[in-house]
């Protein structure tokens, strides 16, 4: 190997290649490694623009969008970057009517709001129904990090939470899957009894009766508003599922004492 130090081959050129070629293995290294270097740079500076772009300025009226061009933040020490094209592309009339344009367009969200009811007061949460700015004392909150405004609250929250009416229906479904599996297991009781053994018996019982229960139950709990008006559809699947718990565990002690 020649005694020329790395960060010099570049100004030799082609000219020191055939002279030797552990030199040329290294320059060819050191070329990829500026290379992966240089992306490293591109993608953090872009990560960083769009970050800083997406947060509220004081200064910047309502409504203003920031026009960026990639050249603003494609460059870096390479020379293999060509910003002079990508910045004509950006400023090209033809790029901009593009869906999938050079230009990053960055809206202004207006963290500075107010409480529709409360102007004073700096909204923290907004209604998933009408899009109306809220403080904790007007927002009505559900599990999921769903809240809702006066106004929408007095409305039907199935309607407003479809995951409210869908967990209701399976806690209905639950309970009655839960219920006629018992009936049929106390019609069946004495043939069960001739074939199966009590572990058996008493196994088949859990799965079909005690744990469909508890499961619908459980799903109904999960969604119950904290607020407002409870669906009627919610508090039957829940109060069905309450019962045969109770019964279940009601029975199963008066099983251990007439053992």
């Amino acid at each position: 190997m020649c005694d020329k130090p790395i960060n010099s081959l570049q100004n030799y050129g082609e000219d020191i290649m055939p002279l030797c070629y552990a030199c040329k293995i290294i320059y060819d290294r050191e070329q990829e490694r500026k290379e992966t270097e240089c992306r490293e740079q591109m993608r953090y500076k872009n990560e960083n623009l769009l970050k800083q772009n997406t947060l509220y300025d004081p200064a910047i009226p309502e409504g203003i969008t920031y026009n960026i061009c990639r050249a603003d933040f494609l460059s870096c020490d390479s020379d293999n970057i060509d910003t002079e094209n990508i910045r004509k592309e950006c400023n090209s009339d033809e790029s901009n009517e593009k869906p999938n344009s050079s230009i990053a367009t960055f809206e202004v969200p207006n963290l500075n709001s107010s409480c529709i009811n409360h102007p004073q007061v700096t909204a923290q949460f907004k209604c998933i129904h009408c899009n109306a700015a809220l403080c904790p004392t007007c927002a009505f909150s559900f599990p999921g990090d769903i809240h809702l405004c006066p106004v929408c609250i007095r409305k039907k929250p199935s309607e407003l939470n479809p995951k409210i009416k869908r967990n209701a229906c399976i806690s209905i479904f639950t309970a009655a899957f839960s219920f006629f599996s018992w009936f049929f297991l106390v019609i069946t009781q004495d043939k069960l009894e001739d074939t199966l053994y009590p572990a058996a018996i008493g196994l088949i019982t859990l799965l079909f009766t005690l744990f469909p229960a508890i499961t619908g139950y459980a799903m109904g709990v999960g969604v119950l508003p904290k607020k407002g008006k409870k669906p009627i559809l919610l508090l039957i699947g829940i109060i069905c599922n309450s019962i045969l718990i109770a019964f279940f565990i009601l029975f199963a002690i008066i099983g251990i004492f007439m053992a």
